[in-house]
């Protein structure tokens, strides 16, 4: 088929044309990504691109600000409408689409697919390969998971470095008596009590300083924690760890990353 438009036509801000070259190295790392899978034993699965808007309100698994991103509109028949929207994301179609099935347990599933989603960046339109081990025992579905990224990776001759964080870490540190998490985001909204406050505790406690308003699995931790000594400023959303300062019990100021 051949045609010629007389004026130009563009693809959709943010979506993406794939030449030969882009589809040469996608179909790569599909097929280094299915190999690991397949050796382990995972299944694929694919989502619609039409989710309905209230699996990922109901679920809880984005958070206000992620789903300010998303493609939403009404799914309209000329009668009535559900709010629908695009795929943002492709964990929890997954985990419907388990329940759904009714899939016994534990279940490995692994997908390629595009998610949609609107980005600083300006891209609208992504790609995710991933795996979901539903119903998995403990610690060393945890392991496995990471081996099969090592694994893909290493096919695509690179050396990963690992590094694993778990939100129930955060969480367990922030219940600590002897920790004190401020809240530094908003820091022109602090008051001067709140600084004498501050300043009362640093030699006593350590004393964590939150610099950065950006959404991690420590503003998840963080969001639904009532701590003693949690100063914050109203303006602020969830805090997080992605960038603070520490003040340790008789040690000088120091930046971890």
């Amino acid at each position: 088929m051949s045609s010629t438009f007389e004026v130009p036509i563009q693809r959709s801000r943010g979506m993406r044309d794939l030449l030969p070259p882009g589809m040469r190295a996608f179909r790569r790392v599909e097929d280094a990504f299915r190999g690991a899978t397949a050796r382990w034993g995972y299944e694929e699965v694919r989502t619609p691109t039409i989710e309905t808007y209230s699996l990922f309100t109901s679920a809880d698994g984005l958070t206000p600000a992620m789903l300010s991103r998303v493609y939403t509109f009404l799914d309209w028949d000329g009668w009535s409408g559900d709010r629908v929207v695009l795929r943002p994301d492709s964990t929890i179609p997954v985990a419907r689409l388990a329940n759904e099935a009714a899939l016994g347990m534990p279940a490995r599933m692994c997908y390629v697919q595009n998610v949609f989603r609107f980005s600083a960046t300006g891209d609208r339109e992504d790609w995710q390969i991933g795996i979901e081990y539903l119903g998995a025992p403990g610690a060393l579905a945890d392991l496995e998971v990471v081996a099969v990224a090592c694994e893909t990776l290493d096919t695509l001759g690179m050396r990963p470095t690992v590094r694993l964080g778990h939100v129930g870490v955060t969480r367990a540190l922030a219940q600590q008596p002897w920790i004190v998490l401020v809240d530094l985001t908003h820091r022109a909204t602090l008051s001067d009590r709140t600084i004498e406050h501050i300043n009362r505790l640093r030699g006593r406690a350590l004393v964590v300083a939150l610099h950065s308003g950006s959404l991690d699995s420590a503003s998840l931790a963080f969001s639904d924690l009532s701590v003693d000594g949690y100063c914050r400023a109203d303006a602020g959303g969830p805090a997080s760890l992605a960038t603070y300062t520490a003040w340790p019990v008789g040690l000088g100021s120091q930046s971890v990353h």
